[in-house]
């Protein structure tokens, strides 16, 4: 630790960055990502190779079904509750604790942290299978990247937190997500106003081609008027307002907490 000692007294936050990513780039995350990958890449082809289904439709579907409600949120558990939670649960937080650094400075590169590995693991291969499945529609590839980018930055924000919270983060998160995210905010209303994953999911809607969105309307209608009641600006503005809420909780429970 005096290596690192030495660095944060000249550079805290990169060198809290270079560790906390360090920390996170483990064997099992990395083939869970490269699973997930292979995953889009070969759905990609099939939705291409359909001779049943419209391809820019199928795809819309896929990152909505697929990646929005689970891929994203489940990768983002996964790597966002281990940066802080690990150290947590191996008591090695406290040398991070004892340095000369703010506990904002701990939240906010942890929060990042978690970015740099989430964004391209999910960003990356919906992007991809979309490029592969649909008929070269650049705009439906920029919706995919954007609105997931979106998921991630609320998700990782909120993630991060809870590994600070609980060290049944997985099982607490992975309930969150199947009873309230995959259930019960789908029923539209004022849960699902309360889901993470709507918002996102309203700029996919917002940013695809009007011709690919009154076909989708054709197959999913339900789920369409769930996301067409979220304006655009509650699309943008609540999924950084999350993280920005629960990295702030971050600090704050670092700052009074006793960490040993």
């Amino acid at each position: 630790m005096t290596a690192l000692g030495s660095a944060m007294r000249s550079t805290p936050a990169l060198a809290l960055l270079w560790l906390f990513t360090q920390n996170l780039l483990t064997r099992g995350k990395m083939v869970l990502a490269a699973a997930l990958t292979f995953i889009c890449i070969i759905l990609g082809v099939a939705i291409r190779q359909s001779t049943t289904a419209e391809p820019d439709v199928t795809s819309v579907g896929f990152v909505y079904f697929f990646g929005l409600a689970l891929m994203v949120p489940v990768l983002s558990l996964v790597i966002s509750s281990s940066v802080l939670g690990d150290l947590v649960e191996d008591e090695s937080l406290v040398y991070i604790w004892m340095r000369p650094v703010s506990r904002a400075t701990i939240a906010v590169t942890a929060w990042i942290a978690s970015l740099f590995l989430t964004l391209p693991a999910t960003v990356i291969p919906l992007t991809l299978s979309v490029v592969i499945g649909s008929s070269n529609n650049f705009e439906l590839m920029l919706a995919t990247a954007g609105s997931v980018a979106l998921a991630v930055i609320a998700y990782s924000g909120l993630f991060t937190l809870l590994g600070l919270l609980t060290k049944r983060a997985l099982i607490v998160g992975l309930l969150y997500l199947f009873i309230w995210e995959f259930f019960v905010a789908r029923v539209g209303g004022g849960a699902a106003k309360l889901s993470i994953s709507t918002y996102p999911s309203a700029a996919l809607v917002r940013w695809i081609p009007a011709e690919t969105l009154e076909r989708w309307r054709d197959v999913d209608p339900l789920s369409l008027e769930i996301l067409e009641e979220r304006s655009m600006e509650a699309a943008m503005i609540v999924p950084p307002a999350v993280a920005l809420i629960c990295v702030g909780l971050t600090a704050l429970r670092l700052a009074r907490s006793r960490i040993s």
